[in-house]
């Protein structure tokens, strides 16, 4: 057992390093995003007793692709055959997460299932989410810049440290409702998530 924690924090080491290397890349307004969700990751991540290192990768992980234009991420998703739903088409900024998703694994070798899908599915939420999921979901939603600019979100946060599956059932109620209210398109995850967790409670 010992071997194989060496083993994986050697490989966690090594996909920090190359998505460091990304991440110095980024426009300033988000690194300073990313930095803020993987310090909010970590401190959510230890009072729920979630993997630390695990929450801190894929909070550094899950934005790399969020400044690309649309079209970019669309021809970079046939590229590299990632499935894109009709909902992805017409608002191809949620294919962001899928993006990060496959390069985390195919490019900073990174196989590690919990933080793989913690990446890709940040945006949407999914009905059954590992810790890991609910963590870095929560960390990129209500980080302190978020925050701050939305003040609804402020009571969100200081559930999250309560209670993660309460916390992203409100989240996304909240987030639904605005986007109904400014007649924009809604995934299915989203809604599939919410109805799951509503039923939760």
């Amino acid at each position: 057992m010992g071997k194989w924690v060496r083993k994986s924090n050697v490989n966690f080491a090594q996909s920090f390093l190359q998505v460091q290397g990304v991440l110095e890349t980024l426009p300033e307004g988000l690194k300073d995003h990313v930095n803020r969700t993987r310090s909010l990751a970590k401190e959510l991540a230890s009072i729920h007793e979630a993997d630390i290192l695990k929450c801190e990768l894929a909070a550094a992980a899950h934005d790399i692709y969020r400044h690309w234009s649309n079209l970019s991420l669309l021809n970079e998703s046939v590229k590299e055959s990632i499935q894109v739903d009709d909902i992805e088409a017409s608002e191809p900024i949620l294919l962001h997460g899928s993006l990060a998703s496959n390069w985390l694994k195919k490019y900073a070798n990174c196989d590690d299932i919990h933080v793989l899908n913690a990446v890709r599915y940040h945006t949407t939420g999914r009905p059954v989410m590992s810790a890991v999921e609910k963590v870095v979901f929560l960390a990129d939603k209500v980080e302190p810049g978020k925050v701050s600019r939305e003040e609804d979100l402020s009571k969100i946060r200081d559930l999250a440290y309560v209670n993660l599956d309460k916390a992203i059932e409100k989240y996304l109620g909240w987030r639904i409702r605005r986007i109904v209210s400014e007649g924009g398109l809604i995934h299915p995850l989203s809604i599939d998530t919410w109805n799951y967790l509503k039923g939760q409670f």
